[in-house]
C-alpha cells in the first residue's frame, strides 16, 4: 500500500517514482527493500470496529532518494539526467558572472589602480554592487507561480530550458542527505530564518516553469548572473529554498 502511494511522486519535471520502478530491476528491488524497511510508528487495533491503523514512516532522502539514484539506468533516459554529475562550465564568456565572493578584495584593489580609467572603473563598479556581502543561501519565491509540480530534482534553468542547478553542482550524497535538491517552505520570514539558508540568503523571484516541464524553473539571465558569484558551497550543500507563499 505504502508503495502504492508513493509510485506517483515526481523525482524530475520528467520522471515519477512509478517510472523508475519501470525502468529498472535494480530499483525495483531496493524501493522494495526500502518500504518493508520502513519504520513503524503506530500500530492500533480497534477491537468494536475490527480493524487496524498503522503509521510507517519513511525517509525521502536517505532511504527513498539513495534507492532511486542507485541505478546509472535512472540517470540518463528523460534528456540524460546523468549530466547531473558530469563535469561542465556555465561560464562562457569573460564578464562579471566569472566573479566570485573570494575575488572581491582583488577587485576593489583593481578598481583603485585603475580610478583613471572611466570605462574600468564603471565596470568593476558594477560588479561590487552586485557583491553585496557574503549569501548564505538562496531563498526563491514562487507564491506566484500557479503551475509549480513539487519533485525531488527541482531543476533551475535558463529561458532556454538549459540546465544550471543541480547539474554538476551538488553530489548525489549531499541531495540524499538534503533529500531534495531545494527546500520547500511557506512564508517568507520563516524561510529566511531557516538554517539551510541562514543568515544571509540571495532572494530572487520566479514566475515561470519551462514549458511543460513544471518542476523547472526558469530563470532570467540577471538571476543567472548573480547566482554565478556566489560560493560554490551555496550550491555544493544544497543551500536553496522555494517560498510556496503564506
Amino acid at each position: 500500500n505504502i508503495l502504492e502511494v508513493i509510485k506517483g511522486v515526481h523525482i524530475t519535471s520528467e520522471i515519477t517514482i512509478e517510472n523508475g520502478l519501470k525502468s529498472s530491476a535494480i530499483i525495483k528491488s531496493r524501493m522494495t527493500g526500502v518500504i518493508k524497511g520502513a519504520q513503524i510508528i503506530s500500530n492500533k487495533y480497534d477491537q468494536q470496529k475490527g480493524s487496524a491503523v498503522a503509521v510507517a514512516k519513511l525517509r525521502m532522502g536517505a532511504d527513498i532518494l539513495s534507492a532511486l539514484l542507485s541505478d546509472p539506468k535512472l540517470l540518463s533516459f528523460n534528456e540524460k539526467i546523468m549530466r547531473f554529475w558530469n563535469d561542465f562550465s556555465i561560464i562562457t564568456k569573460a564578464n562579471a558572472t566569472t566573479y566570485y565572493e573570494k575575488d572581491k578584495k582583488t577587485i576593489q584593489k583593481l578598481l583603485n589602480d585603475l580610478r583613471e580609467n572611466t570605462q574600468a572603473k564603471v565596470f568593476l563598479e558594477n560588479i561590487l554592487k552586485d557583491m553585496d556581502g557574503d549569501f548564505s543561501g538562496i531563498l526563491i519565491d514562487i507564491s506566484n507561480l500557479v503551475d509549480f509540480q513539487k519533485a525531488l530534482i527541482v531543476k533551475l534553468v535558463d529561458t532556454n530550458g538549459k540546465e544550471i542547478y543541480p547539474s554538476n553542482k551538488v553530489s548525489k550524497a549531499m541531495l540524499t542527505k538534503r533529500n531534495t535538491s531545494v527546500g520547500y517552505m511557506f512564508g517568507l520570514e520563516d524561510a529566511r530564518k531557516n538554517l539551510r539558508v541562514f543568515d544571509k540568503p540571495l532572494e530572487i523571484a520566479v514566475n515561470k516553469v519551462y514549458k511543460n516541464k513544471k518542476s523547472n524553473l526558469v530563470l532570467t539571465d540577471k538571476q543567472i548572473e548573480k547566482l554565478n558569484r556566489l560560493d560554490k558551497d551555496v550550491f555544493k550543500n544544497a543551500k536553496i529554498i522555494l517560498v510556496l507563499g503564506d
